[in-house]
């Protein structure tokens, strides 16, 4: 199989949407309750299991024709816009008052 470029999966991926019909999926309805420990389950999950997911997504590719070089390159040079400003806390808050 040929290795596959970010274009061409996005294609396929968009062929693979519009055969789905809207009628095959049942709607998913879930309050933000529902979704905060939903979240906070799986969190906890890939926190505690970090067993090489890398090799295997890698692997993963591999076997589908993606060359795992290229596509991390490419991923490399997109720009999702400005870099979010990392904040320090200040320690001393106190305030002097006269």
């Amino acid at each position: 199989m040929s290795s596959a470029s970010l274009k061409e999966i996005l294609e396929r991926s968009k062929l693979l949407t519009n055969q789905v019909l809207q009628q095959e999926l049942p709607p998913i309805e879930r309050g933000l309750e529902q979704i905060d420990i939903q979240s906070s389950k799986l969190t906890s999950k890939t926190t505690q299991h970090d067993d090489g997911g890398d090799n295997k997504a890698l692997y993963f590719l591999a076997q589908g024709g993606v060359n795992s070089q290229v596509l991390m390159r490419d991923l490399g040079t997109i720009h999702i816009g400005m870099q979010p400003e990392h904040r320090q806390p200040i320690q001393d808050t106190d305030v002097e008052v006269d």
